[in-house]
């Protein structure tokens, strides 16, 4: 049992348990970020969520336009004892509302990017991404036109690099095949149990940074069903054997797999916890138990 308990930070070399990843654009993505959305039915303080995490060593925080919070958020960063180039804030768009809105798509594209800017109130957003990614599988030209309005603000220097949120083959590869920008990272479902493993693969092949969400099972509850991941026998189990939380275990996995965990909790104590993640190194054997419960 001690063996399988490996202590890795700063002692083993031969662990791949990076700080961070490089993005296309030559940026630094911190290797776990704090997920500022609130889950379902919550009290949010998200100024204080996020200042909280800040202070307890959280470097990449991810915002939306959904989540309404990103004034909250950038007074947060802006307050924090980080300096603004220490911290990577990611924030995401929403395709639905600049395609359904009314006047021309293109001026709609450039006012909600503004809007995020001016909510933030931050010189430049590292990652800005599009949310609902999945509504424009079948409206790839305007897929194209929004794509093409977040590259001029990467031109312009507000924004640094430009990624996928709930992406698909289709809309990635298509991205793929118009951009002057590239697509530097993706957000996905991704947990043991419920990923896409042609995205995976497909992201993996072209160097695309993945940062995963719903990893301990809460997007499953948040949408009204079982949480799949922590009613696993396999993942208690290994989380007895390893001395540790279910969700470090989970955490851990990501993380081997190349995925940024995108951390969701309102718990100071949970905050502190899930930093420990790379404390515990799952062994091969037990990578493969895990990979191999995915439908």
């Amino acid at each position: 049992k001690q063996w399988y308990q490996r202590r890795v930070r700063g002692r083993d070399s031969d662990v791949p348990q990076p700080n961070w990843y490089r993005l296309k654009t030559g940026q630094k993505i911190p290797a776990i970020g704090y997920g500022t959305g609130a889950p379902k039915g919550s009290i949010d303080h998200p100024y204080l969520n996020t200042r909280e995490a800040l202070n307890r060593g959280y470097k990449l925080l991810d915002t939306a336009v959904l989540y309404g919070n990103e004034a909250q958020v950038g007074k947060a960063v802006r307050e924090s004892k980080w300096s603004r180039s220490a911290v990577f804030l990611v924030d995401k768009i929403l395709a639905s509302e600049i395609v359904t809105g009314g006047g021309e798509m293109q001026e709609r594209a450039r006012e909600t990017i503004r809007g995020c800017l001016e909510r933030l109130n931050v010189e430049h957003i590292d990652l800005l991404m599009i949310h609902d990614t999945f509504e424009l599988s079948e409206n790839l030209d305007a897929l194209t036109v929004i794509w093409r309005v977040m590259e001029e603000f990467v031109q312009t220097g507000s924004v640094l690099s430009l990624g996928l949120s709930h992406a698909e083959m289709a809309t990635l590869e298509h991205v793929h095949s118009i951009a002057t920008v590239p697509v530097s990272a993706i957000q996905n479902l991704f947990n043991p149990v419920d990923y896409d493993v042609a995205v995976y693969k497909y992201c993996r092949s072209k160097e695309i940074i993945i940062m995963g969400f719903g990893i301990t099972g809460d997007y499953h509850v948040a949408e009204g069903l079982p949480n799949p991941i922590l009613n696993s026998n396999l993942i208690s189990s290994l989380a007895a054997l390893y001395s540790t939380s279910q969700h470090l275990i989970l955490y851990n996995w990501a993380a081997q797999m190349g995925v940024i965990p995108i951390i969701r909790t309102q718990r100071v104590s949970h905050m502190r916890e899930n930093l420990e993640y790379r404390d515990v190194f799952l062994n091969p054997h037990h990578m493969a138990l895990l990979n191999g419960l995915i439908s």
